[in-house]
């Protein structure tokens, strides 16, 4: 509702939720993205926005027990809300397409990325054609196997319209 954002940890076990409680975990935000890698087996944790308007560029891993910060805000990506973000298994990395710095009431077209980087579960780094799509926030991402391709649909890059193309990135 804009007026609350979280820090907590939440397992489902197929059945039921049971609230968790680890020493460590990523500050409350919201816009954040995870996905699973599921040949590390953990869950990947990048990104979102306080309700300050802070950007968080920070990379958490969740491997079942622990929260751990893998990649500090103070390198890039930089930080940012509104991102896709999907594991693509053909090369098994993490990878994060576009996103913003801004929120509500609108995305901020001046401040919206068309850049695309990959986690390989060490460093992240600058992968693509970042001219490909073009800015975009709030687009959906996901790896479609048999295609061996991440395709990539929808999101705005003004802010107020919504695109309906889709892209692949192989």
């Amino acid at each position: 509702d804009g007026s609350t954002a979280y820090d907590d940890t939440w397992e489902w076990d197929g059945t039921s939720w049971q609230q968790l409680s680890p020493t460590t975990h990523p500050s409350a935000r919201f816009n954040v993205q995870m996905v699973y890698d599921p040949d590390r087996q953990r869950v990947v944790l990048f990104g979102g926005m306080s309700l300050a308007g802070q950007n968080a560029g920070d990379l958490w891993e969740w491997d079942g027990q622990t929260w751990t910060e893998r990649w500090p805000s103070s390198k890039e990506p930089l930080g940012r809300g509104f991102h896709a973000l999907a594991y693509d298994s053909g090369r098994k990395r993490v990878v994060l397409y576009g996103g913003a710095v801004k929120w509500p009431p609108y995305i901020d077209p001046s401040t919206t990325f068309a850049d695309c980087w990959e986690w390989d579960g060490t460093a992240w780094s600058p992968a693509g054609d970042p001219a490909a799509p073009g800015k975009r926030a709030g687009a959906a991402l996901a790896y479609d196997g048999a295609r061996r391709a991440l395709v990539l649909f929808g999101g705005s890059g003004d802010g107020t319209h919504g695109s309906a193309d889709t892209w692949e990135y192989r």
